[in-house]
């Protein structure tokens, strides 16, 4: 045997690092698949200590003495494959192959759990094998982490790289280069990082301080244990237990599981968890949220993509790192990413509506499979994914929620079936940027389709895609990137974002983007606004990982190889052919293989108390027969029936529809090629997925006249209209003075275009309903100017149909807006006027007679004078999220709130009355309201500040100055709310019944 031997850092009692030396004998040289076997001969402490908790050794291969490669104070094992042949630096470098396979090997005694090992090294270019080795302890206990991930590349060589983190206390371990292959490898400067006694950050960083209690944490070890074996967390390892949080001096309940589909989330002592709060509490205002191990998703990665996709508008999870405590123990800094609900919504501006995904639990039942058997299976896994909700239980018994749910189901079996009108069904600008942020980060994990989440907005009745998931460990990290849209080039067959890139009007704002966000000056602006957050990230991060930073070059370096390839991708695009949507044929699987996650979809299509019809789908490569059912009650007991069978799945699923008078929880079923076994599948819920027509055929040109330009007219002149009218995109509707449109049964305005309405004094715009039955005024328009003078709205009613629900008679969507002199009366819905994520400027305009609130803005910021409000059932003025300026204003009559501000809104109030209102000035959820010269008159209340929502805070009001006050009583003040009232302060002290308090005015 050769002699092998390499310097070892070790550690005496006082965790202070000392130098030894350690020779072992090492020989391997056929399997090289084998664990590296080290033989421990002797250890000698050198007379020099390092007292350090950050050791640095760097070898360049040019000093050695015997078979040691000498660097400094420091000695690497393997001197006798140095070599001239080829280096980067200086004359030499080492020459690995299968024969001599191991080189530049370094060694550490006494690891400890926590400490850190970084190793780069330089390979020759030429080469396609060969990486580098970090390994402690023996199998399968032991760690070991190969990469050949590159970091960059210069002058024909490869830097590549691996980190270790210690997931447990090891005697010994050894980083090394290693070439298995055939040809010969060269590698030089390597640098070997080493961190110990890294600190973990206490409470005085507002840790997670998590509570489990005994018998609930066996469960979760009981758990972790069977995943680890398997090496899936299987869905039956998610059951939740009860645990509770510790905020300030309250103890918050919550629920919590293990999270995650790899073993990676359990394999440190850092294991990963969904936590969900419980009643009327949040944290940090999130309800629903999962804690991992930043190496889960590449540390400061996955935050800085998060930060770029919130900078862009495009809808996020929030992502953050949190020390978090664990029974008293502090288990060191976790990231914690917000969960799919109501509150990432409202955080980013946007209304209540579903949150959907393809159903992924067949994608993981193969891998599972795959993994046990090592085999690969070809399944319809996307094809028989149910599109489900996110907060099944809250959507299902909603009215609302449930019936958009029913639109978003539509939506998203579109998106599957690769429907090439894209613009009908999602935000493709929103898109767009997701796609091109996604090429620019180079972290595509996130745009797998079992990954993809989407939010249905339900103003506008189309998906927008959520960023998260960017990134895997960093040894899965590459280097290399692509632009998705050239990835096309040469496809069979396309996946999800192929099929929508092959929309024109997709691709070019695709396009558009990724030349935007990959110029030079790009990244440089935003690396300049975030600096701090940056810095104070990565401060939390380096307490317990003191390398961990920000790789700046690596996102550069992603903008810089999608720049040179930009011509290659110009040339593409002129000459991409429409998109072969080939059909895929499945084989039939072998005898006894069946995959029950995806085989049977059963659908509940009808429920009443005759029974239920359901639809059955098979996507199971062979005929199934089923056989029985069982219900509610008792869901394990199998109740015959007439059997049915259903062909095996070729290119489509083969359906059926079952009519039952009973209502079936799970139906029983056996396979043809898996003999007399029986097998069940759940009975949804839901309807199955439909393509809906949202609205009826369009007569908007029949209003106009012919225009040369993309300006069209609507002339004065009474009209009655019966049908929707649908302005399209990229034009702009005028209205003359003097128009008169009376919508009826049923009829609504919908226009993607602004719109500018010229009335005047004399001769008003008049849009009604003379039945009371339109269907509103709705103007989607982002980011366009429309202005409306002298326009009277009266009677009408809102969209609420093919389950498009709205709640204005008057709505503007993302839009500037200019509104004056102009008249909101006696219209049947709950607002009067609804502006969502609006700019705006309103005067000298009547708000009246709305069933709830007269004027509602959701997430605007704008301007409003010299206006009155008057005879609303619920809210004269409501802002939620918004900042606006409110000024001469009258408000006459509110059925509760004369001016409300809610979630985090900033209102300055000034020379405004209100005269009959339940409270005339609220501030709700974070506002802050700025009052001054306020007249009150015949008020309960005169101010409210309190929290409705538990992810916001308390909330305040100043009033500097007053006209008069006659309200009954001052303040209404939840615990913790404020009033600074003409410079005295008032808190309150105790908890309110939110839910009593609203009940007169649910919505």
């Amino acid at each position: 045997m050769r002699d092998f031997k390499w310097n070892c850092i070790t550690r005496n009692k006082s965790r202070k690092p000392a130098l030894f030396v350690l020779f072992l004998r090492l020989r391997m040289k056929h399997n090289l698949f084998l664990l590296l076997i080290l033989g421990l001969l002797s250890c000698r402490e050198e007379e020099s200590k390092i007292e350090s908790n950050h050791i640095v050794v760097k070898c360049d291969a040019e000093t050695a003495s015997g078979d040691d490669y000498i660097a400094g104070v420091h000695k690497l094992v393997g001197a006798h494959n140095r070599s001239k042949d080829k280096s980067r630096s200086g004359a030499y470098a080492a020459k690995l192959n299968k024969d001599d396979p191991f080189g530049l090997s370094y060694g550490i005694f006494n690891v400890k759990e926590g400490d850190i090992v970084e190793t780069s090294v330089w390979k020759d270019a030429e080469s396609t094998t060969g990486g580098v080795v970090i390994s402690a302890g023996k199998s399968p206990e032991g760690q070991y982490e190969f990469s050949k991930m590159v970091v960059r590349e210069e002058n024909g060589w490869v830097l590549i790289k691996t980190f270790f983190v210690a997931h447990r206390d090891y005697d010994t371990l050894v980083t090394y280069a290693l070439n298995a292959g055939e040809e010969n490898v060269y590698f030089d400067d390597i640098e070997i990082n080493y961190y110990s006694n890294n600190k973990k950050p206490d409470a005085s960083f507002y840790a997670l301080e998590i509570n489990i209690p005994e018998p609930e944490y066996d469960t979760l070890s009981t758990f972790r244990k069977k995943a680890i074996a398997q090496g899936v967390i299987t869905k039956d390892l998610k059951e939740y237990i009860d645990a509770s949080l510790t905020v300030g001096r309250d103890k918050i309940p919550v629920e919590l599981r293990l999270k995650g589909d790899w073993t990676d989330h359990l394999e440190t002592n850092k294991w990963s968890f969904r936590i969900k709060i419980k009643g009327n509490n949040a944290f940090r205002g999130m309800k629903t949220f999962s804690i991992q191990n930043p190496a889960t998703r590449s540390f400061m990665m996955e935050w800085f993509a998060h930060k770029l996709y919130e900078r862009e508008d495009v809808l996020t999870t929030r992502y953050i790192f949190v020390p978090v405590i664990i029974n008293g123990v502090k288990k060191g800094v976790y990231a914690l990413e917000e969960h799919f609900d109501k509150q990432l919504l409202e955080y980013r501006e946007r209304r209540e509506g579903p949150i959907v995904k393809f159903d992924e639990s067949g994608v993981w039942q193969l891998h599972y499979m795959e993994k046990n058997e090592n085999k690969h299976y070809k399944l319809p896994c996307l094809l028989s994914a149910e599109i489900i909700p996110f907060k099944k239980n809250r959507t299902y018994k909603s009215p609302t929620l449930s019936q958009q749910f029913k639109v978003a189901q539509g939506q998203m079996k579109r998106y599957r079936d690769h429907d090439q009108n894209v613009d009908s069904y999602f935000d493709i600008d929103a898109l767009a940027k997701f796609i091109a942020l996604s090429d620019i980060i180079n972290g595509k994990h996130g745009m797998i389709w079992h990954n993809q989440r989407n939010y249905f907005n339900p103003v506008t009745n189309k998906l927008e895609p959520i960023a998260f998931d960017c990134f895997m460990d960093l040894k899965l990290l590459s280097h290399y990137t692509d632009i998705t849209g050239l990835q096309r080039k040469g496809k069979k067959r396309f996946d999800l974002i192929d099929a929508v890139l092959s929309n024109r009007e997709v691709e070019q704002l695709y396009m558009n983007y990724l030349q935007k966000f990959s110029h030079k000056e790009y990244l440089n602006e935003v690396f300049a606004e975030m600096k701090e957050a940056i810095k104070e990230a990565e401060k939390l991060l380096q307490f317990e990982y003191p390398s961990s930073k920000l790789d700046k070059s690596f996102f550069i370096n992603n903008c810089k190889q999608i720049r040179s390839k930009m011509p290659e991708y110009l040339t593409f695009r002129k000459n991409v052919q429409k998109e072969p949507y080939e059909s895929v044929e499945f084989k039939e699987l072998p005898e006894d293989v069946i995959f029950t996650d995806i085989a049977l979809k059963a659908y509940t299509e009808e429920k009443d108390e005759s029974g239920v019809l359901l639809t059955l789908e098979n996507y199971h490569l062979s005929t199934i027969e089923i056989i029985g059912y069982s219900i509610k009650q008792n869901k394990d007991s199998i109740i015959s029936m007439r059997s049915i069978s259903l062909p095996a799945l070729k290119v489509k699923s083969q359906q059926k529809k079952l009519k039952m008078v009973a209502k079936p929880k799970r139906l029983y079923y056996k396979a043809a090629n898996c003999g007399d076994k029986i097998f069940y599948a759940n009975v949804s819920k839901w309807a199955s997925a439909k393509k809906s027509t949202l609205l009826s055929n369009s007569q908007w040109t029949s209003l106009v006249g012919i225009s040369k330009t993309n300006i069209y007219t609507v002339p004065s002149g009474k009209r009655t209209i019966t049908s929707d009218i649908v302005v399209p995109k990229n034009v702009k509707l005028v209205f003359e003075a003097g128009v008169e449109l009376d919508f009826i049964k049923g009829a609504g305005f919908i226009s993607y275009s602004p719109v500018e309405m010229n009335g005047t004094e004399e001769n008003p715009i008049r849009i009604t309903s003379s039945d009371g039955t339109a269907s509103g005024f709705t103007v989607l328009a982002p980011k366009q100017k429309s202005t409306m003078s002298h326009v009277v709205f009266s009677k009408m009613n809102t969209m609420n149909k093919n389950n498009w629900i709205l709640t204005g008679a008057v709505t503007f969507y993302e839009a500037e807006i200019k509104i004056e002199y102009c008249t909101f009366e006696d219209n049947n819905c709950e607002d009067g006027l609804n502006l969502i994520r609006c700019n705006f400027e309103m005067s000298n305009s009547t708000v009246s007679g709305a069933l709830s609130d007269g004027f509602d803005a959701d997430f605007c910021t704008g301007t409003l004078t010299s206006s009155t409000f008057k005879n609303t059932g619920n809210d004269c003025i409501d802002f939620s999220g918004s900042k606006v300026k409110i000024t001469d204003c009258i408000i006459v009559n509110a059925g509760d709130k004369g001016i409300s501000g809610g979630e985090g809104s900033d209102l300055e109030i000034s020379n405004c009355s209100v005269n009959g209102a339940y409270i005339g000035v609220a501030s709700k959820d974070l506002s802050i309201v700025l009052v001054s010269n306020l007249t009150l008159v015949n008020c309960e209340y005169g101010f409210a500040a309190y929290r409705k929502k538990p992810e916001y805070g308390p909330a305040e009001i100043k009033v500097s100055s007053m006209k008069k006050n006659q309200s009954k009583h001052l303040h209404l003040l939840e615990k913790g709310s404020k009033l600074i009232y003409l410079e005295k302060e008032y808190v309150g002290t105790r908890k309110f019944d939110i839910d009593a308090m609203y009940m007169a005015y649910a919505k």
